[in-house]
Formats: structure tokens, C-alpha cells, sequence
């Protein structure tokens, strides 16, 4: 089955005409229709990615018409999940966050939110934001968000680990840039100043989860 057959094949599978199957995956009806002409044989490895996040097909699959079709399959072939309306958010550690070659097709969340190709999801390990986020919440973050005062956001303090802070703007610089402090909401952690520390925001939380605890 070549590349044009299997795009066909996920077309009449969730029922999506080409302009909606391009508009669940972020992409232009033109480029489905070249997808589906023939005239190219493999799937660039971002567009399958968008295609697995949103439908649960595998992404070596898509890209090369081999393995599985789906990335949870039951015995009798079926989709364990059916995500025709949602995304699939990778559920990654969040020292891995700008290191995609750690990120697992087989572990994520997901959401009906419209997110961007590149969001994530991080399960919290600390209590530097509790009471607000307890150990075990799960949190999604889209890094092509602009991050704003009182976000919540993911950030990179030089080349350390990335922590889980909210977004404060304490002024301005000489050169009139924004000095910001990422602050804890736990008081018995520190808070981070850009204009002492070198700093990158990695992502703007856009969903929360809270699990009941298991007993």
C-alpha cells in the first residue's frame, strides 16, 4: 500500500472530507490532495506525527506503510482509543521537554483543546505549586503560546533542568525589556528573576488535570 493509499484509507476511515482531514491536522487541503495524487512516496516525519496525535495512527505506518496501523491495537485489530475529536498530547518527563527523540507515541493524554504540533504534557513531581498543583497533576503546555503576567508556564533556567513556575512582570529594563519573575506558589521554593538568571520560557500551560488519589 502506497503512501496515496494509506492517506485514502485513514480519509474514509474517520469519514473526513480532505478539507476537514486538513483541518484536524493543521495543515492546507492542497497539501492532502498532493498527498493523495501519488506523486510523493513517504510522509514527512512532522505530518505523520500531527496525524498520529489526532487519530492514533502509527506514525512508521503512516510514513512507510509498515508495523501496525494503530498505536493501540486490541486483539482483533481495533483502536483501543478512538480520538477522532481530540488530540494526543505526549505525556513526556519535563527534563526531556526540548529533547524529541525522548518523547513516546505510546504515552500520552488527551484533549479537545486546538493545540499547536508541538505541545506536551508533564506529570508534577514537586510541590513547588502547591497548593494550586499537587505531586501527580498532570498539566499541558503549549510552547507556541505568548506567554502573559499570571500564566502559568514551563521554564528553562540556563542549562538546568526546566521547572513548573507562574509568570510574573516586575518592570522594565535600562533597555526597556521585561524583566520577569517566575515564582513558585510554595514559598519553600525559589523564585527565578530574568535579569539575574539566564531564562527561556518553554511552554504556556493550557489545561490542568487533577486525578482522584488511588487508595
Amino acid at each position: 500500500m502506497n503512501l496515496a493509499e494509506r492517506i485514502k484509507l485513514v480519509l474514509n476511515e474517520t469519514g473526513l472530507n480532505k478539507s476537514q482531514f486538513a483541518s484536524k491536522i493543521k495543515v492546507t487541503p492542497a497539501t492532502v490532495a498532493y498527498w493523495c495524487s501519488g506523486r510523493t512516496k513517504h510522509l514527512r516525519g512532522d505530518y505523520a506525527s500531527r496525524i498520529s496525535r489526532v487519530f492514533g495512527y502509527a506514525t512508521f505506518w503512516l510514513s512507510e506503510g509498515q508495523g501496525p496501523k494503530m498505536i493501540n491495537q486490541n486483539e482483533s485489530g481495533f483502536p483501543l482509543v478512538s480520538a477522532l475529536d481530540t488530540e494526543r498530547i505526549p505525556l513526556i518527563k519535563i527534563e526531556d521537554v526540548e529533547d524529541k527523540t525522548k518523547w513516546k507515541n505510546d504515552s500520552f493524554i488527551l484533549t479537545d483543546l486546538n493545540m499547536s504540533s508541538g505541545s506536551f504534557a508533564v506529570e508534577i513531581k514537586d510541590s513547588s505549586m502547591s497548593p494550586a498543583f499537587n505531586i501527580g497533576d498532570r498539566v499541558i503546555f503549549d510552547p507556541e503560546l505568548t506567554a502573559a503576567p499570571g500564566d502559568y508556564v514551563i521554564v528553562k533556567v540556563r542549562d538546568e533542568t526546566p521547572v513548573f513556575r507562574k509568570l510574573k512582570v516586575l518592570g522594565f529594563s535600562e533597555d526597556l525589556k521585561p524583566v520577569l519573575e517566575f515564582v513558585p506558589l510554595n514559598n519553600d521554593f525559589p523564585s527565578i528573576q530574568s535579569d539575574k538568571l539566564q531564562t527561556k520560557i518553554l511552554g504556556v500551560m493550557t489545561e490542568h488535570r487533577r486525578y482522584r488519589p488511588s487508595h
